[in-house]
C-alpha cells in the first residue's frame, strides 16, 4: 500500500522468508496458486505479498476467493490492480460480515488493512466510507462497535478523527478504548481535552504511554490553571511508575 505522499510503499504482512518466496514466484502465478491450495496456512502471507508485486492480481485473487474468501479480501489491501467487478463482489460480501469483526480479530484487521488505502476512487476509500457510515448511522450496536474496531486498525489520522467524535459517548465506550490503542495518532486529539482540564484525557495519555504523551502531560505542568497543573503532576507521577 502507498504511504506518505505516495512515493514509498509498505506491506502490511512481511517476514523475510515470505518476502523472498513472493519475489521468487513473481512470474509463476499458477505455481503459487497450487501451493496455496495445498497448504493455505503456510502460503497465505506470501499470497498477500505477491499481490503487492504483481501488476494485475485479478486471476490469483479470483481463485483464492473460491478457496478462502478472507484471504482474498486481505489481498485487496496490497493489490496494485484488480478488476473492479471482482473487488466490488468481495467487498460487498464482507460488508455483510462486519458485525463478526467484534469477535474475529483477523476480520477486523482485514477491514482495517483494506480501508487504510484511502486514495480517491480507490477500493480502500469505499471500505473506509462504509465503516464511517456504519459507525454514524447503523441502528445495530454490534455493527457500530465493529466499525470502531475496524477503523482503529487502519492507523489513519482521519480514522482517529472520526473515533474522537465518540470519545465521550457513554453508549460507545469502544471508541475511547480504540483511540487509546491507536497510540500517538490519538495524542494530539487528547491534548486539547487535557488542556481544558479533562482528567479522563490525562489518564488516557498515561495509558498510551509514549514519549509524545509524556511530553503533553509535562507541558501541562506550566498551565495557567493551577488545578490543571496539579492533575498533570499526579498523572505524570503515575506515568513514570507505569512506564519505567
Amino acid at each position: 500500500m502507498k504511504i506518505e505522499r505516495g512515493d514509498k510503499y509498505q506491506f502490511a504482512h512481511l517476514t523475510l522468508q515470505e518476502y523472498f518466496a513472493a519475489t521468487a514466484l513473481r512470474d509463476r502465478e499458477n505455481e503459487l496458486i497450487e501451493r496455496f491450495k495445498n497448504d493455505p496456512e503456510r502460503w497465505r502471507e506470501t499470497v498477500k505479498l505477491w499481490c503487492g508485486f504483481a501488476g494485475n492480481s485479478t486471476n490469483l485473487i479470483e481463485v483464492i476467493y473460491q478457496e478462502d474468501s478472507l484471504t482474498a479480501f486481505e489481498c485487496l489491501a496490497d493489490a496494485q490492480e484488480v478488476y473492479p467487478i471482482l473487488a466490488e463482489r468481495i467487498i460487498e460480501e464482507f460488508k455483510d460480515k462486519l458485525a463478526e469483526a467484534n469477535s474475529d480479530e483477523n476480520l477486523a484487521r482485514a477491514f482495517g488493512a483494506v480501508a487504510s488505502d484511502v486514495r480517491e476512487r480507490g477500493r480502500g476509500k469505499v471500505v473506509f466510507e462504509f465503516l464511517e457510515n456504519a459507525l454514524n448511522n447503523s441502528e445495530s450496536l454490534e455493527v457500530r462497535r465493529a466499525s470502531v474496531k475496524a477503523l482503529s486498525k487502519t492507523n489513519l489520522p482521519q480514522a482517529a478523527d472520526i473515533l474522537f467524535r465518540y470519545y465521550e459517548d457513554v453508549y460507545l465506550v469502544d471508541a475511547r478504548l480504540a483511540l487509546i490503542n491507536m497510540g500517538d495518532i490519538a495524542v494530539s486529539l487528547l491534548k486539547g481535552l487535557a488542556e481544558k482540564g479533562s482528567e479522563t484525557a490525562m489518564r488516557d495519555l498515561v495509558k498510551i504511554g509514549t514519549p509524545y504523551a509524556r511530553e503533553i502531560l509535562n507541558g501541562l505542568l506550566y498551565h495557567s490553571d493551577e488545578k490543571i497543573q496539579r492533575l498533570a503532576a499526579l498523572n505524570l507521577a503515575e506515568f513514570r511508575s507505569l512506564n519505567n
